[in-house]
C-alpha cells in the first residue's frame, strides 16, 4: 500500500489506479481530493469512466482520514500544509503536471493549489465547492453537536445535508454515515474552523488551467450562489447544475459527474485523447 511521507514525518494513505498498458502513453494523471468526513474510497464510482479514457487515477486520504496518519493535538491547519501534503503525494508518484478533481474542502484546498501553483495544474473540477469560508455558516454547530452527542450524533446531522432523501442505495448512506461515525472529533472540528477562516476571492485570477464546476442545487453548506460567483470569477470555467442534490453530489451523482468530466477533458484540454 503506497504512503507519501510529509515534510513533518506524517505518513499519507493514497491509491493508483490505471489499466494504461505499459507499451502505451497515459492521458494524464488526475488526483482526487475528498471532504471532510470521507476517505478517498469516496471516488470509486468515479474510476471506470476515468480509467477508461487512459488516465492514471489518484485517490488520497486526506490527513487525519481513512488509512492516512491522525494529527497531534494542536496541528496547524494551514492552506500551506494542505498543499505541501498534495506535493509529496505527486513527488511519491514523480508527477510534475496533473488534473485535480476536488469537493467541498478538498476542492477549496485545489483551488487554492491550482491559482498558487498555475504551471502545473492542467484541469480542475470541483464539487460543493467554497471559496469564501465566511459564508460557510453551517458548519459553525459542529463543535456543539459533537460535544453534545458525539460523533455518532455529528454524523446523523449531516446525512440529510449530504443526501435527499432516498437518493442514495441504503448501503452507500449506512457506509458514510459509519465513516463519519469514525472521525476523529479534533480533525472535523478543526477542518470546520478551517474553512470558515479561508477567502480565496482575490487569489482566483491567478487560475490558468479550465475549470468546470459541477453543483448541487441544495447543499445545505455551499448555496447556489457560491458555485454562480465562483464561475464568474473564472472566465475559463464551465458551470453544470445537478437538480435536486444536496452536498455530496461525488457520489449521489458520481456517474454522471465523472462522465461529465471526462467530456469536458476531451473538450478543453489539449492532453486528452491523443
Amino acid at each position: 500500500m503506497p504512503f507519501a511521507t510529509m515534510p513533518d514525518g506524517a505518513r499519507l494513505f493514497y491509491e493508483v489506479k490505471t489499466l494504461v498498458p505499459p507499451w502505451r502513453e497515459e492521458t494524464g494523471v488526475i488526483l482526487m481530493h475528498h471532504g471532510v468526513g470521507l476517505n478517498g474510497a469516496a471516488w470509486t464510482e468515479w474510476q471506470p469512466a476515468l480509467l477508461a479514457a487512459n488516465y492514471r487515477v489518484i485517490c488520497l486520504d486526506m490527513r487525519g482520514f481513512g488509512r492516512s496518519e491522525q494529527p497531534s493535538e494542536g496541528y496547524t491547519w494551514t492552506l500551506p500544509n494542505f498543499l505541501s501534503d498534495i506535493d509529496a503525494v505527486l513527488a511519491a508518484e514523480n508527477v510534475k503536471s496533473f488534473h485535480f478533481v476536488g469537493e467541498s474542502i478538498g476542492g477549496m484546498i485545489g483551488l487554492a493549489y491550482a491559482a498558487r501553483h498555475p504551471e502545473r495544474l492542467l484541469s480542475g473540477a470541483f464539487l460543493s465547492t467554497p471559496f469564501d469560508g465566511g459564508r460557510i455558516q453551517a458548519v459553525d454547530r459542529w463543535r456543539a453537536t459533537i460535544d453534545l452527542r458525539g460523533m455518532a450524533g455529528w454524523a446523523e446531522e449531516l446525512m440529510p445535508m449530504r443526501f435527499a432523501d432516498k437518493d442514495v442505495e441504503p448501503s452507500l448512506y449506512q457506509w458514510v454515515r459509519d465513516l463519519q461515525t469514525s472521525c476523529s472529533p479534533l480533525v472535523v472540528c478543526g477542518q470546520g474552523e478551517f474553512i470558515r477562516a479561508q477567502d480565496l476571492t482575490q487569489e482566483l485570477p491567478n487560475i490558468r488551467a479550465p475549470v468546470l464546476i459541477l453543483a448541487p442545487d441544495g447543499s445545505p453548506f455551499v448555496d447556489r450562489s457560491i458555485p454562480t460567483d465562483l464561475h464568474a470569477l473564472l472566465p475559463s470555467s464551465e458551470l453544470q447544475w445537478f437538480p435536486g442534490q444536496r452536498h455530496s453530489l461525488l457520489m449521489s451523482r458520481a456517474e454522471d459527474c465523472a462522465a461529465a468530466y471526462v467530456a469536458f477533458l476531451k473538450r478543453r484540454t489539449a492532453s486528452a485523447y491523443r
